[in-house]
């Protein structure tokens, strides 16, 4: 019972530790994306507009009046924290939604399908995809905790039909420099791979 336990809690932690990993990865790309698309900073933009707005209006947003002043004072201080708070609620928030890849979900749950996961039953997740300009070539990063690339490579066939892709690319590590060992980079086009006479894509 007691090694159950210890089981158990060893699964809650890797699980903590994992979701931790996951939203520090995916708000980094959220950054990244604002920055390399500049258009998607907008949304940040209102955000601050709404925030300033609401900073120099928060005297104005009074719920009740009272002759005490003490109350009125601790309102005001109560403002005065609240919505900086919900801002950088709703920054962080804005941020994960544009690091998230399209399908992030559905491409965790068919890699799980298929039997690619750690020894706590966890898929990797995907953090990023960025598309090669000019062509169907997509580049995925996966936070692959426990499921290194020899695994990946044995599970290779079973992925490339679990995601509808062909790797253009042998799997890698990711990080700086490719040595990040709980990233794993692989480089794909869509469907089944096709015999071409022209370059899929420059890579340069």
């Amino acid at each position: 019972m007691e090694s159950k336990n210890i089981v158990h809690q060893a699964k809650i932690l890797a699980q903590r530790r994992r979701n931790r990993s996951i939203l520090r990865l995916r708000l980094w790309s959220g950054i990244k994306e604002v920055i390399a698309k500049p258009w998607k900073g907008i949304l940040i933009l209102l955000l601050c507009a709404a925030f300033i707005f609401l900073w120099n209006a928060r005297d104005t947003l009074v719920l009740f009046h009272s002759d005490i002043p003490l109350l009125s004072t601790v309102w005001n201080y109560i403002i005065a924290v609240l919505i900086p708070l919900l801002f950088l609620l709703f920054l962080v928030g804005l941020l994960l939604l544009l690091g998230t890849p399209f399908r992030a979900n559905t491409i965790e749950n068919s890699l799980l399908q298929i039997g690619l996961a750690n020894r706590y039953g966890y898929a990797p997740a995907l953090i990023s995809c960025k598309h090669i300009k000019n062509t169907q070539v997509s580049v995925m990063a996966f936070y692959s905790l426990g499921v290194g690339t020899e695994t990946w490579e044995t599970h290779r066939a079973e992925i490339q039909d679990a995601l509808n892709v062909h790797f253009v690319e042998p799997i890698k590590y990711g990080g700086k420099n490719g040595r990040n060992r709980n990233i794993i980079v692989i480089t794909a086009a869509p469907g089944t791979e096709t015999h071409r006479k022209d370059v899929l894509y420059d890579k340069f």
